[in-house]
């Protein structure tokens, strides 16, 4: 497993080390189990914190099941967007198993995709939501 597919405890050293993720510099990452967008938070801030990137929540070979819901469901299109939407869907379902439409445009609220309508993306947390069984 590599460094950027596991979850990590930063050490007083190691903070800097999360900065460096491709995923953080355009998403959201989990910081203490909470969604927060990556460009609102200094990497100081999450000095002690459990911060799970996109990198820790899969594999190539075993996908989280919202990876596997997005990918199903065409949730996704450039990519560019895709590690924020995942990240704040898991949250989401994790609070509300069962997200209504509505429920899930109001859970993305803030994650901008410009490639595509967002039907697909509801389509794929709704998926999601019903393979993590939460």
């Amino acid at each position: 497993m590599s460094r950027r597919q596991r979850r990590r405890k930063p050490a007083e050293r190691g903070v800097v080390d999360i900065a460096d993720l491709a995923s953080n510099a355009r998403g959201v990452g989990h910081v203490d189990g909470k969604a927060v967008k990556s460009c609102t938070m200094l990497a100081v801030a999450a000095k002690g914190a459990e911060v799970t990137t996109i990198e820790g929540i899969g594999s190539a070979e075993s996908l989280h099941p919202m990876q596997q819901a997005f990918h199903e469901n065409h949730g996704l299109q450039c990519g560019f967007c895709t590690p924020g939407m995942v990240m704040s869907a898991i949250e989401l379902v994790e609070k509300n198993p069962n997200p209504s439409e509505q429920d899930v445009r109001e859970g993305l609220e803030g994650n901008i995709c410009r490639c595509t309508g967002y039907h697909n993306i509801v389509k794929s947390v709704q998926a999601g939501a019903q393979k993590m069984g939460v």
